[in-house]
């Protein structure tokens, strides 16, 4: 997992699978570089084979903070990640760019 900002922007890398033990890391991970100016989420899902709970909780956490203006956006995301972002009606709020 990797995290940087540039500008308005927060990007982030997950490469891994995203469970509890990921989410958590990923969570204060993005506490150490989230600022008040953020405004978009761009993030790389390229390497997620899986997201569980804890991983959706992050990326509402997320979405919340960015607020009405901001955006938080999904790109490479594998089918099976998809499919639950589907399921839970989170590829109704975010924006996903599919693998």
């Amino acid at each position: 997992m990797r995290a940087w900002k540039d500008g308005t922007t927060l990007y982030l890398v997950f490469d891994e699978r995203m469970d509890s033990r990921t989410a958590l890391e990923a969570e204060k991970m993005v506490r150490d570089v989230f600022t008040p100016d953020i405004q978009n989420v761009e993030i790389d899902c390229g390497g997620m084979e899986y997201i569980a709970s804890s991983g959706l909780k992050l990326l509402m956490t997320l979405y919340k903070n960015v607020g009405s203006t901001g955006k938080v956006t999904l790109k490479n995301v594998r089918d099976y990640v998809t499919e639950i972002l589907e399921m839970t009606g989170f590829s109704d709020i975010l924006d996903m760019d599919p693998q």
